[in-house]
């Protein structure tokens, strides 16, 4: 149904256009005067009319494009885009540290000295301060501290900072058993 009344459309739209140019005057075939100027408009100038290409230019390269405000420096301007000089060196990037606690033995009974290092990491090898904190309680500032076990659960906390005072912290939590 659709097409069929696409098609009627079109249909009645080419007969319209037809009526328009060849006129309906009574069932002659020569277009009426109105219908002859649309024609001639359509085709354009006649052989030999050079009526319209009186007021033409001669085509030649196009005027350049002159930029409208600030649009940077000119190709071929050395000038720098930003106040940084071309020697500097652009600020390194500061990388947390990774906090980690390394200890031993690692069974732990109660009595035994437990050794405990900070083997933290930072891609800057920038780590500049250090605080170890056991059972809530801080007990060193050194890279390495030795503790003699009680029997119970213990909490050691290693806080490591870098030179850009970024802190970071590891965690370990003990259970020592008690001697026989």
């Amino acid at each position: 149904m659709r097409s069929s009344l696409g098609r009627l459309l079109l249909v009645f739209s080419l007969v319209s256009v037809g009526l328009l140019l060849y006129g309906c005057s009574g069932g002659d075939k020569e277009p009426s005067p109105a219908a002859q100027d649309q024609q001639e408009d359509l085709a354009g100038p006649a052989p030999g009319d050079s009526s319209l290409l009186s007021d033409a230019q001669p085509v030649g390269e196009p005027e350049p494009v002159k930029p409208q405000g600030d649009v940077g420096p000119a190709l071929g301007d050395d000038s720098p885009l930003s106040d940084a000089q071309p020697d500097e060196e652009p600020e390194p990037v500061n990388y947390l540290p990774i906090a980690d606690i390394s200890y031993e033995p690692s069974g732990v009974a109660e009595g035994d000295v437990v050794t405990f290092t900070d083997v933290s990491t930072d891609r800057n090898d920038d780590i500049v301060a250090r605080r170890w904190v056991l059972n809530g309680v801080e007990v060193s500032t050194e890279k390495t501290f030795e503790w003699t076990a009680q029997a119970g659960p213990v909490t050691v906390i290693l806080y490591v900072t870098d030179s850009g005072e970024n802190t970071q912290r590891d965690t370990e939590s003990l259970q020592v058993a008690p001697r026989p």
